[in-house]
């Protein structure tokens, strides 16, 4: 007899092929271990010649890093992508995610007023009203607790406390972002940068974040809750920002909920500088990015992690705020509209993807024995603002709550991660014991030295600062004001052009290069003129001494000597600007305009008399 065996028909077979199919293209791409990187950008539809545009207008600019990804794969990587820098206030971006998870998970009632959640505040406790804010007015900002807050200028320009009541007002407030983050694990009982790594590092696979990259910053005389600050890396912000990218999920799994992802990024309020602002996220008003839906994670410097949707791309600049850098807003902006229209064709169905490359750093490091390590320990460090501690087996610098890895790169160097400041070992003059050198140290000391009235003992220590540190154009500078002391001026302006050289786009070298020449040949202003300008200014206040005009910024009391440039312009000694003064009709001052070195100018209008 014969047997009757069922085969699949051709119908059904295809069916069952088109499903595997749809089912292995239906997740968005998204990095595993590493990142993959287009071996062409052009396979991507990107021109190389505008990118090599973009190229060059971000190496104009004072960016460390910047990082593109385009449907899932990075298409740019400029700069140091693996080094941590500080988030700054990009910090809340990330805490807006956490509390996403949180919320979606029925954990976290975002109705609930700080009355219900015991949350006060010491120095100055909340009023019933102001205990009447929600979590939700504090994700949007709009809490109505005008409090002082700790990262955050004394001199915030807040409204008055009592000024509106919760729900009202935006108003960009550390004090709602900090007591968020007081909240959230008071109701957990969690610890929020372990959080970070439970719920984003480890599920999409960062690279470079661990826990003890975060730290808090207690600033009690302000207030009890804690600014919560996380260095992180380019590579790892573009796996948080792709996240959101594709609407909370990642390689098909929901992380964020695409409610929480919508609410976070939809500008509930108008920002004060022409944005909107969404949970703890800006959203771009600027014409070409607003169409595109751009949103974005911003802190100090323009650090980004900036979300379009309209192009399928992600965005991650980074600053050196380390030494000082800062990108401004335009700059960023402008440099993510020159990647965008570098987008030019169409992407290739399969292109080739490669690794990220790993970054070669010319370091050669060695391996310290333990005992060398407990020499080091015992070393002066001539501070105590920081120490050098043994954790485990390894060594590593703690500056208050914050640690960072420390790297032997010799038998007497040691290298700070992700600053790369590096730290020298020496023998103490008395020959018993070690101390320990630092950039900050010898500065430190050299300028204390030219303030006693010793500027031949701080041009001493200034030289030898720059004998364990020649690049270090922060203690050329020191060293310029030391010449500068002693009237030898072509020094000072060596000093300077030494700075130039070592960083060509440092403009407040080549303005105090201009300073110094005024110091050699002085414009006189007759002292009634002078005196037309005593007043205040907004943030300065603009006094005649003995010795000229004097110009103090009022927020923090800072004062500075100024020097005439002519009748009505004056550089202001030591920062790198200089101020303008400028008459109304009737001959009476009205404002100051403040001309920065990169040529940005702020007006400040007259106050008082």
């Amino acid at each position: 007899m014969r047997r009757h065996v069922r085969t699949p028909s051709v119908r059904l077979i295809l069916v069952s092929l088109t499903l595997i199919l749809l089912t292995a293209t239906a997740f968005a791409r998204v990095p595993g271990e590493h990142w993959r990187m287009y071996a062409n950008p052009e396979d991507a539809g990107f021109s190389t010649a505008k990118l090599a545009e973009a190229r060059a207008y971000w190496e104009s600019i004072d960016s460390a890093a910047a990082f593109l990804v385009y449907d899932g794969a990075v298409v740019v990587a400029w700069g140091d992508y693996e080094r941590r820098f500080l988030l700054h206030s990009a910090r809340k971006s990330v805490m807006s995610g956490v509390y996403g998870i949180h919320v979606d998970a029925g954990n976290i009632d975002t109705e609930k007023t700080l009355a219900e959640l015991g949350i006060d505040d010491e120095n100055f406790s909340l009023n019933d009203t102001e205990k009447g804010a929600r979590i939700i007015d504090l994700l949007r900002a709009r809490s109505g607790v005008y409090h002082f807050a700790a990262a955050e200028p004394r001199q915030n320009p807040k409204p008055e406390r009592g000024a509106y009541p919760p729900g009202e007002h935006w108003c960009y407030n550390n004090w709602d972002f900090n007591a968020l983050c007081t909240i959230i694990e008071q109701e957990l009982g969690i610890r929020f940068f372990d959080e970070v790594d439970k719920r984003f590092a480890k599920p999409l696979r960062m690279e470079d974040y661990h826990p003890r990259h975060g730290i808090y910053q207690f600033e009690p005389d302000m207030s009890i809750h804690p600014a919560y600050h996380i260095r992180m890396s380019a590579r790892d912000m573009a796996r948080y920002g792709l996240l959101y990218l594709e609407e909370g999920k990642w390689g098909g799994k929901r992380i964020l909920s695409k409610q929480w992802v919508a609410d976070s990024s939809y500008p509930f309020s108008d920002d004060a500088w022409g944005d909107g602002y969404g949970y703890m996220w800006w959203v771009s008003f600027r014409e070409g990015l607003r169409e595109l839906g751009m949103y974005s994670a911003l802190g100090v410097g323009n650090q980004s992690i900036d979300v379009i949707p309209g192009a399928d791309m992600v965005f991650i600049n980074r600053t050196n705020t380390f030494i000082g850098n800062r990108v401004t807003n335009d700059e960023r902006c402008r440099l993510i509209e020159l990647l965008v229209d570098a987008r030019t064709g169409k992407a290739k169905r399969r292109p080739r993807l490669i690794d990220l490359p790993v970054i070669e750093r010319e370091r050669e490091v060695v391996e310290l024995s333990l005992e060398r390590k407990r020499d080091i320990l015992e070393a002066d460090t001539g501070t105590d603002r920081w120490s050098i501690v043994l954790q485990g087996e390894d060594l590593v610098y703690r500056n208050g709550e914050e640690t960072m890895d420390l790297i032997a790169l010799a038998d007497n160097g040691l290298l700070i991660d992700d600053t790369f400041e590096m730290l020298y070992i020496e023998n103490s003059d008395d020959g018993a014991g070690l101390n320990i050198i630092s950039e900050d140290l010898l500065n430190g000391r050299g300028y204390g030295l030219l303030e006693e009235g010793h500027p031949d003992e701080a041009i001493a220590m200034f030289r030898r600062a720059l004998a364990y540190y020649p690049e270090a154009t922060n203690v050329w500078d020191s060293l310029a004001d030391a010449y500068l002391a002693k009237q030898e001026y072509d020094r000072a302006i060596g000093c300077f052009e030494k700075i130039l050289t070592i960083d060509p786009g440092d403009r407040r070298a080549a303005s105090r290069i201009a300073e110094v020449e005024l110091w050699r040949n002085p414009v006189i202003v007759d002292e009634s003129v002078l005196a037309t300008y005593v007043g205040e200014y907004e943030d300065l206040r603009i006094d005649l001494e003995d010795d000229g005009l004097h110009a103090t910024h009022i927020p923090s009391g800072q004062s500075f000597g100024t020097m005439a440039r002519s009748e009505i312009e004056f550089i202001i000694v030591g920062v790198g600007f200089s101020a303008r003064f400028e008459k109304g009709d009737d001959g009476i001052v009205r404002n100051i305009t403040l001309v920065f070195p990169d040529g940005r100018e702020q007006v400040q209008q007259r106050t008082a008399d």
